[in-house]
């Protein structure tokens, strides 16, 4: 496997990190979650396939209305992200929208060094019992290159394979997560998306294990 593709595998997932770990319904005003998340993923390419380890990642997650929280994160630790959460509808299934924007920074990347994800899925919430919540994602996205790479004429012989020509453009995602509240203060959240981005025919497949913390009061949590 050349060296660009692996690198245009991390810098698709450091950007988009597709994954959410979130609930469907807002947890209230002022309350707070923090999740630790342990990923990896797995990539499908027409030049080749390869699964990668990826760093942890964090998110805090606050309630600041009665249906709108808002999210930061820090990505794989190579990139930052904000969301916010907007609940359209509550009940036996939960719908709400989760925009959000992600930027990461690879120097030593083939083609552009920054990138910039912007991505808008929708996620249901299916109340299974008191402690699992079933939950399901849909929607799309973009991601753009940010500026000049020192090392591009090195390796623009690598084109095809560039974070430039590989993981740039519009994606569609889909995902699946199953939330288990443990404890009033603990809940586990797998989850599995697939980002499919029709420019370059690459399939992305990034699993994880979230670990959420507090801010477990709210019905639905």
């Amino acid at each position: 496997m050349s060296r660009p593709f692996w690198w245009a595998a991390l810098a698709l997932v450091s950007c988009a990190s597709p994954n959410l770990y979130v609930s469907a319904r807002p947890l209230g005003r002022g309350a707070v979650q923090h999740t630790i998340a342990l990923e990896g993923l797995g990539v499908v390419a027409p030049s080749g396939a390869a699964v990668i380890p990826t760093a942890p990642s964090w998110q805090v997650r606050v309630g600041v209305g009665r249906r709108v929280d808002l999210m930061a994160r820090l990505v794989n630790l190579s990139g930052l992200g904000l969301d916010a959460l907007i609940s359209l509808a509550q009940g036996p299934v939960d719908l709400a929208l989760v925009p959000g924007v992600r930027g990461a920074f690879l120097p030593f990347s083939a083609g552009r060094p920054g990138l910039l994800a912007a991505q808008l899925p929708l996620l249901i919430g299916v109340r299974l019992t008191d402690r699992w919540s079933l939950l399901v994602t849909a929607g799309g996205g973009v991601v753009a290159g940010l500026g000049p790479s020192a090392s591009a004429p090195v390796t623009a012989r690598a084109g095809a394979e560039t974070p430039d020509a590989s993981t740039q453009g519009f994606f569609v995602r889909g995902g699946l997560g199953l939330r288990w509240r443990v404890s009033e203060g603990l809940a586990l959240h797998p989850e599995l998306t697939a980002l499919f981005t029709p420019a370059s025919g690459r399939t992305t497949l990034v699993g994880g294990l979230g670990f959420v913390f507090g801010g477990l009061g709210a019905v639905g949590e």
